[in-house]
């Protein structure tokens, strides 16, 4: 028989281990963070569990749109319909709505994150389904809302073959591959099965980290697709030619530009050499290399250009359709398109960081919009627009409706659990601030010059009809260039740019004093249609 005190002593023992659990756990919830799970499917009996083995956030309720799943009970806690939203953040003092609904579309996402906005909460989500299949992500990866949980766009479904027309057992080099886009477009193109991605790129730092992440890819490949690091300058006609002939290169994707407008402007030379040069030498250096696509990446900041940076994007595209003419055996296109989300040094990584430090948050003029995308969605149709090329089209993305920047910055902020401070809300915490508009600065951008805008077999891509440019002058134009540059004589500079892109007009700050020799403005560019 079992000694009494044995028996005495387990039970005493448990009850005591059970009794120091249930305060612990007590305590701890004490100190964690009163959530709503918003999705009370699959998607939010995972999120449940996560949670409720880490330390940082207690559920106490969950919120779903279907009648089904309410008024039941999910591990002991209540399901309760969206209308009940406020009543339930007061009475249990939320202060985290988690959205746990990875499957649901995009206008979905963001009606529902669009509600939330009236009530005074931090809004947070997991990871979007594609990401939870690819393995890039698991439930439990909570982060704050990026801008494209705000965007009300479909996604449009890929044309695979489309996108894998150019790239799919093909050798692809890329140039400005550590940059937004360029990175993005290496991603899409792996997944394409190309033979070879070749990473053409000038920032060290940009080329390591893009290459360790595509060795990482292609390692959970069956396909065996070499990569290829380049250290290497668009300018560089050498390195261009010799890497194309080396890797054997059939399609080129020339994203590489400096594109951040007051760099540019404050650095006009080099953003000139850069992106007018640049796009010279890539292209003359396919045409060497009997490269069959060339894919150039544009903007919409080249339409009718008020700053610098659009001005030399717009004269490149010039001098790709100059050239076209003379490389008939090799399909080019450029690509137009507004900004990116989450780009490098774009206006939401810049509002959230602003948010975080307490605000003020500074937006140039209320007024102002932008054209958005997401960068997978941009890089999957810049693929997809590659395959349509023939004879240097400008195809334009479908970008949707503008913005309003003032209303990402407002929408960012109550969405991050603060209140606008302003003259209706004295007891705001975030102040939004207008700057004014900085030199170059459009108030509202274009995607072509005359709204001429023909739509092709892609619902979400068109071809902008802008006529045919001058190519003898454009080449003119460029050998003016080439030995303004060398002369280091900023004024000419601008003032051949302004000749070949005669719908710029700069700043007078622009303009340094005494000007040197002024450009000859006899040759005109014919950019109607």
């Amino acid at each position: 028989m079992v000694p009494k005190f044995a028996i005495t002593l387990a039970i005493g023992s448990a009850s005591t281990r059970l009794a120091v659990r249930w305060h612990l756990e007590k305590e701890s919830k004490k100190h964690r963070v009163k959530t709503i799970i918003y999705g009370a499917g699959d998607g939010g009996h995972q999120l449940y569990f996560a949670l409720r083995h880490g330390g940082q956030y207690s559920v106490v309720a969950f919120v779903d749109d279907d009648p089904m799943q309410q008024r039941r009970k999910i591990h002991e806690v209540s399901v309760f319909s969206p209308k009940k939203l406020g009543s339930l953040i007061k009475d249990k003092k939320a202060e985290v709505v988690l959205l746990a609904m990875p499957g649901i579309s995009q206008p979905i996402r963001a009606e529902i994150v669009s509600q939330l906005q009236q009530f005074d909460v931090v809004v947070k989500t997991t990871p979007k389904l594609s990401d939870l299949i690819s393995g890039k992500a698991s439930l439990s990866d909570i982060h704050d809302l990026s801008t494209e949980d705000l965007m009300n766009r479909s996604a449009v479904a890929t044309d695979e073959e489309l996108a894998g027309r150019c790239v799919g057992g093909k050798s692809v080099l890329i140039t400005g591959a550590g940059g937004s886009i360029g990175s993005e477009l290496c991603r899409q193109i792996a997944s394409r099965k190309p033979t070879t991605i070749v990473l053409y790129e000038m920032t060290e730092s940009a080329l390591f980290y893009i290459e360790q992440e595509l060795l990482n890819i292609v390692a959970k490949m069956v396909e065996n697709i070499a990569i290829v690091p380049v250290i290497g300058s668009v300018l560089d006609t050498t390195r261009l030619k010799e890497t194309m002939l080396r890797h054997n290169v059939a399609s080129v994707f020339h994203t590489a530009a400096y594109k951040h407008v007051p760099m540019v402007e404050a650095n006009q030379i080099e953003g000139v050499r850069n992106n007018v040069l640049g796009t010279m030498r890539v292209m003359e250096a396919c045409d060497w290399a009997n490269i069959k696509s060339l894919v150039v990446v544009s903007t919409d900041k080249a339409v009718r250009p008020t700053n610098l940076m659009g001005a030399t994007k717009r004269f490149a595209e010039l001098i790709v359709q100059s050239l076209a003419e003379n490389t008939p055996n090799m399909d080019v296109c450029m690509v137009r398109f507004g900004n990116v989300l989450g780009s490098s040094g774009s206006v939401i990584p810049t509002f959230q960081e602003q948010i975080k430090r307490g605000g003020p948050v500074t937006v140039t003029h209320k007024e102002m919009t932008r054209y958005f995308m997401t960068i997978p969605e941009a890089s999957q149709l810049v693929l997809q627009a590659g395959a349509m090329a023939d004879n240097a089209e400008v195809f334009v993305l479908d970008m949707g409706e503008p913005k309003l920047i003032y209303e990402l910055a407002r929408d960012l902020i109550e969405l991050s659990g603060h209140q606008i401070l302003d003259r209706e809300h004295p007891s705001g915490d975030i102040e939004i601030i207008y700057t004014g508009l900085r030199p170059g600065e459009k108030m509202h951008e274009e995607l072509s010059l005359d709204g001429c805008l023909e739509q092709t077999n892609h619902p979400k891509i068109r071809q902008s009809l802008e006529g045919d440019c001058d190519s003898k002058a454009i080449m003119l134009f460029v050998e003016q260039l080439e030995k303004a540059i060398e002369n280091y004589d900023e004024n000419e500079v601008v003032r051949i740019v302004c000749s070949a892109v005669p719908e710029y007009v700069p700043s007078k700050a622009m303009l340094l004093p005494n000007p040197r020799v002024a450009v000859s403005t006899s040759v005109q560019v014919s950019t109607t249609v």
